[in-house]
């Protein structure tokens, strides 16, 4: 879902700042100024512990004990996913990889957002389902993830660490299983400063006092051993939190319904519930997993005189009159400022000021004038501030990143009066664009290249741009820190906050991100340049393309602030196979400008901003197309209908009214796209018009769909059974049973070859039992497992054909891989 130079584009980018932060972006049923809200934040405030929940991928977390540790124990509560899930699929739309990712990192921040937990990651790149943990650490460069897991670990010093996994087979998923293996070997480690030195420059060793395993009896139903829920610790998750007018278990469902691109929406449950913990590392607690750790302020020297002035405070706290409050707050603010332990005095110190600013209702916000700028243009930011108590609050200084701009005026903030404070400065030339840091730099096989050691486990950007506010709050100086956004109007949504946005000077967008020539004919490229808020004068250039010949009729460029202009890149194949990228840029007085700007937007999320690189993918291949008409119906959503159009097929979208009662016989092919008998509810009442059009003579093809959630379970003219049967290595041999078969020899022929240089897999969902009147086509297996045959099946109905097809052409094909296109050419051409 890319969108590219929209006038009215509204960029968002959801940032994190190193100080507390007062976020104007706040759902109707968050206002953290709620007395309910301060109440609990209160009691958060006497809890001195950290549990930390951890496993492979966005939606692999057990939201109901995130919950239950984050608002009935009070405990500081993260989740570390070791992947973003950006080698998963997509139930939403049709992006994958990095695009996947940007998805499923914001779904997990509203997660968190919804249950109070924070979140964290580290730098494995989710490069598909594994089967068992060896193949997973060696892709994902085992000592760099066993390094970010003990730095998130220091740097969180959790007390006990709870694993979604088993560390052994029975977690189904080599991802998984991995997750709990690192778990316990960074318990073993990060006490021991011989381990990963490096980090000791920011923090110091840690070690939990133990690791669970969040199991079930589920994991236990083909096993020999018996569950017995006595050898467990336990936690009661479904007790109702009157603060929050919920149960711990109706949170955790709207929490997991975040993972919208996973299909996890959930009921909100209600009742009891209980979760059983089982020790993996460290002592037995017996009942209760916190057993023998000390969560009170006593933890802490000198923490004794805290934890009555605290005390105090919880019991006096009146919810009519918060800001009377201030003054007990401010005073045992003084003493944690006088701790020792220098964790724990940062940590509530944190949580201290931002209760002083919501006891007495004080708002501060900063808005640009624009959503986007580049670094060295001129921006005017609004800054309003207001103090909604009767207390006295002042305004000491204000400052702001990125633009250098300070201002030590005293502004005395008198009772709901608000000041506004309008700044217009240049930014600084060296601000960094707003990139996601695990998309700045090329990765590694498994890995992202993250550098800077203090963004590894960040959950995203830290704000390029914010400002810091020195407030006095009867008399007790306090500093907050807030992104620049943007905020504009809507007619229909209201008010709208959106992080600011910077951005390289000279946009370069690119119509399409790789070009199949399948003949000697020339193809072209659009390439649309967009002067942000400069003019600019330069020239359009390519490199790379060695072998390719590339015509710009007029490459000079000259364009006023805001303008832009679309030019054509017009390029001529070899005459021999090959492949190659296509870099293109503008060169502007020696400055190379060579990214675009992307767009992702779902309403369940903050929309999400990236810069990618403006290439495209060359490949001259030897393709025969055989037939010219497709119909296509989407299912979960996937590019491969612009992707067959790219190669000069006429492909039609269908929806219902396009099927039901009409005549199909003018298509060629019809195509069920991923997943499609899964998420197309309506499709049961149009199959047998599809069944029918393959009895006349059609084909119709069938992506995989998973073997569960069937909107009808009779997929096939036939009967068909799908399985979670599936080949996870891209060079897993395949071996074609059926070699006569026109598949493999029209309009292609195929041969071992086309099999090379597939990417992540090779297929998924295969089918696991079918009809005698299949025929299988190809077999195959992962090392050490049984051949599968239920890749690519097909069948003779009526005069026609169905085929059915776990292999993963959503992927293959927009990697561009020469022999998936020709393959599923001649799948089309079946006649």
């Amino acid at each position: 879902m890319l969108v590219h130079f929209l006038k009215d584009l509204r960029i968002t980018l959801h940032i994190l700042t190193l100080f507390i932060l007062v976020s104007p972006i706040i759902k109707a049923n968050e206002n953290p100024y709620t007395s309910s809200n301060i109440q609990l934040k209160l009691e958060k405030l006497g809890v001195l512990g950290s549990v930390l929940y951890l496993a492979a991928h966005p939606d692999d977390e057990n939201q109901r004990v995130i919950t239950y540790m984050a608002n009935e124990m009070k405990l500081r509560s993260g989740y570390l996913s070791l992947t973003r899930g950006d080698g998963g699929q997509n139930l939403i739309g049709d992006e994958i990889r990095d695009e996947l990712g940007l998805i499923r990192t914001q779904e997990l921040i509203e997660a968190r957002n919804a249950d109070g937990g924070k979140q964290f990651f580290s730098r494995a790149i989710d490069f598909g389902y594994s089967k068992n943990p060896d193949e997973t650490l060696k892709i994902w460069d085992k000592e760099k993830v066993l390094a970010d897991v003990v730095w998130v670990i220091r740097k969180f010093r959790p007390d006990i660490i709870v694993t979604r996994f088993p560390p052994d087979s029975r977690a189904g998923h080599g991802h998984h299983t991995a997750s709990a293996q690192l778990a316990m070997e960074a318990f073993d480690i990060s006490n021991d400063p011989d381990y990963y030195p490096e980090q000791l420059e920011y923090v110091e060793p840690w070690q939990p006092k133990r690791v669970f395993w969040n199991t079930h009896p589920f994991w236990f139903r083909n096993s020999q051993t018996k569950f017995d829920s006595s050898a467990y610790a336990t936690i009661e998750v479904g007790l109702f939190n009157p603060l929050l007018g919920k149960s711990y278990n109706e949170i955790a469902s709207e929490s997991r319904s975040m993972h919208k691109s996973q299909g996890f929406g959930s009921l909100r449950a209600r009742g009891n519930q209980t979760e059983f913990l089982g020790v993996l590392k460290g002592d037995n607690p017996g009942t209760n997993p916190l057993s023998g750790i000390d969560l009170s302020w006593s933890r802490v020297k000198g923490g004794n005189e805290i934890e009555k002035l605290w005390k105090e405070l919880s019991d006096s706290f009146d919810p009519a009159n918060p800001s009377k409050s201030t003054a007990q707050l401010i005073e045992l603010r003084s003493q944690v400022e006088g701790l020792k332990n220098e964790f724990w005095r940062k940590t509530k110190l944190e949580e201290i000021d931002e209760l002083l600013l919501l006891l007495n209702g004080v708002y501060v916000e900063a808005n640009s004038g624009e959503e986007i700028y580049s670094p060295g243009d001129t921006i005017d930011i609004q800054l309003d501030a207001i103090n909604r108590s009767n207390n006295k609050v002042k305004i000491n200084a204000i400052s702001i990143t990125g633009i250098n701009y300070k201002d030590s005026e005293a502004r005395e903030l008198r009772t709901n009066d608000l000041e506004r404070v309008n700044i217009r400065q240049r930014i600084n030339n060296d601000l960094s664009l707003s990139q996601p840091y695990w998309l700045a730099n090329k990765p590694e096989l498994g890995i992202f290249n993250v550098e800077d050691q203090n963004l590894i486990g960040k959950a995203e950007n830290a704000s390029g741009m914010s400002a810091l506010v020195s407030f006095k709050i009867e008399g007790q100086n306090i500093d907050v820190s807030v992104p620049v956004h943007y905020k504009y109007g809507d007619p229909v949504e209201g008010e709208v906050i959106e992080p600011l946005v910077i951005a390289p000077k000279v946009l370069v967008n690119l119509n399409e991100s790789q070009l199949i020539f399948a003949n000697g004919q020339s193809r072209s490229v659009k390439v649309k340049i967009k002067a942000l808020n400069n003019p600019i004068e330069g020239i359009l250039n390519v490199d790379g393309a060695d072998k390719w010949q590339v015509e710009i009729e007029n490459p000079v460029l000259k364009l006023e602030a805001g303008e832009e202009t679309e030019l054509i890149l017009n390029v001529i194949p070899p005459k021999k196979a090959s492949v190659e990228e296509m870099h293109v840029y503008v060169s502007v007085g020696g400055q190379r400008y060579d990214q675009g700007i992307e767009v992702i937007n779902y309403d369940h999320i903050k929309k999400q901003t990236y810069f990618s690189d403006a290439s495209v993918k060359l490949i001259k291949l030897d393709l025969n197309r055989g037939i010219e008409k497709v119909g296509y119906i989407q299912g979960a959503g996937d590019i491969v209908p612009d992707l067959l159009r790219g190669v000069g097929y006429q492909v039609d979208e269908l929806a219902e009214e396009d099927i039901k009662g009409k005549d199909l016989s003018t298509y060629d092919v019809i195509v069920l796209g991923v997943r499609a008998f899964n998420t197309v509810d309506r499709l049961p009442y149009f199959k047998d018009d599809l069944f029918k059009y393959v009895e006349d003579g059609g084909t119709m093809v069938v992506q995989y769909n998973t073997s569960f959630r069937l909107v009808d379970d009779n997929i096939a003219p036939y009967p068909l059974k799908l399985s979670r049967n599936r080949i996870t290595i891209e060079e897993a041999p395949l071996k074609i049973l059926q070699p006569k078969h026109p598949i493999f020899n029209y309009p292609n022929k195929i041969t071992d070859s086309d099999f090379e240089n597939w990417v992540q897999e090779r297929g998924l969902y295969f089918a696991s039992e079918w009809d005698e009147k299949f025929t299988p086509l190809l077999e195959g297996n992962d090392p050490g497992e049984d051949p599968t045959k239920g890749a690519l099946l097909v069948t003779e109905y009526g005069k026609g054909h169905y085929v059915y097809t776990g292999l993963s052409w959503f992927r293959e094909l927009p990697a561009g891989v020469p022999g998936a296109y020709r393959l599923f050419a001649n799948i089309l051409a079946l006649d």
